[in-house]
């Protein structure tokens, strides 16, 4: 009798027992994608429009919810739009570096999920005083861009519309200014 009072203590420890569940963090998928951009920007005081046009690198660092664009000008100036991303919120913050001086920061949110997005909105202050607006339509193939820049009297001073098109890497090597 003993011999099964023991077995049954020891089953009775056992089913008494919890499992610690361990959860695992889901793989991020990272982003890295090639752009060409042809841009225009409207002066609206009299109209007056300049083209630009551009060769961006797209690319995420998951690890720290982090999204790059880098933008690079016919004349080698580089642009790079750092956003700081929560995913949960569909939130962001950017920093926005010209040739790597930060120059604005700001805030917005997102449409999409992870880095598949497909709308994105944000504002920001330049050191100059004019405040810009951004927002974004994505698809896979395109993003187009449009930007408003407002002066201080609180009326748009310059449009920009940007219209980025998907290349393969190869192409934005080969466009990228030497």
């Amino acid at each position: 009798m003993r011999r099964f009072s023991s077995i049954c203590a020891v089953g009775l420890v056992l089913t008494g027992c919890t499992i610690k569940e361990v959860t695992v963090a889901e793989e991020t998928e990272s982003l890295s994608q090639f752009w060409t951009v042809d841009s225009v920007i409207t002066l609206e005081a009299n109209q007056m429009q300049l083209s630009e046009e551009y060769w961006v690198q797209r690319y995420s660092v998951p690890e720290t919810n982090t999204l790059f664009e880098d933008w690079t000008a016919i004349d080698g100036t580089l642009t790079t739009y750092e956003y700081h991303v929560d995913l949960s919120a569909n939130s962001f913050t950017v920093d926005i570096y010209m040739n790597e001086s930060l120059e604005a920061s700001g805030e917005g949110i997102f449409e999409g999920e992870q880095w598949d997005w497909t709308y994105l909105e944000y504002g920001y202050q330049q050191s100059d005083g004019v405040s810009v607006v951004t927002v974004a339509n994505l698809t896979d193939s395109s993003i187009v861009y449009e930007r408003v820049g407002y002066g201080m009297n609180g009326g748009a001073d310059w449009t920009m519309d940007e219209v980025m098109t998907l290349v393969d890497e190869t192409e934005w090597r080969d466009g990228l200014p030497e």
